[in-house]
């Protein structure tokens, strides 16, 4: 293939080669999961993907994907997957192809992956954040013939998480103690 896509955090960022290093600016310090999308059929990332890594401020993280493609069969045809999502999943999907390799769409989202045989294969849709559910079959079958596109959508909707509750204890001892007691906020 000439080029994958990049995906960070659920959102595609844009194309990256099949033998290329690329740099992504501008991306906020913390625990990201970045992966490759639209991986024909055919070829198969080592290791996990996505991957999680961490990026402290001022620092460069690097992460490293090797692909393998082997030659497709010759009967094929493409793929086209797409989300919508209502609601927030905070770190995207993975779409499994006939439970084999695992690849990242966004919450809103489409991939094509082309070179899949042709015959009847399993798409699911996995990696739900609780609360998140696709509408209708998860899993679902897809017929593949010669040269066509299939296409296959996903609806999910995701419920705001449930409200918890704080337990805040202080315990203050010594002198001059604060008369007023003390002043607390969540989040500023």
């Amino acid at each position: 293939p000439a080029s994958y896509e990049v995906v960070i955090d659920a959102a595609s960022v844009g194309p990256i080669g099949a033998s290329e290093t690329r740099s992504i600016e501008s991306i906020p310090s913390g625990v990201h999961s970045i992966g490759l999308s639209a991986l024909p059929a055919n070829c198969q990332p080592a290791g996990e993907n996505p991957q999680a890594t961490t990026l402290q401020t001022g620092e460069t993280a690097t992460v490293s994907f090797a692909v393998t493609c082997t030659a497709p069969t010759v009967e094929t045809g493409t793929l086209r997957v797409t989300t919508a999502t209502t609601g927030v999943d905070p770190d995207g999907y993975r779409l499994v192809i006939d439970e084999g390799t695992r690849q990242p769409i966004g919450v809103n989202g489409a991939l094509v992956l082309a070179n899949l045989p042709t015959g009847n294969h399993v798409v699911r849709l996995a990696g739900l954040a609780t609360g998140c559910t696709p509408a209708g079959q998860n899993p679902r079958l897809v017929s593949m013939t010669a040269g066509s596109t299939a296409t296959v959508g996903f609806t999910v909707t995701c419920a705001p998480p449930p409200a918890g509750s704080l337990r805040l204890t202080t315990s203050t001892t010594g002198t001059n103690l604060d008369a007023d007691g003390y002043v607390f906020s969540v989040d500023g």
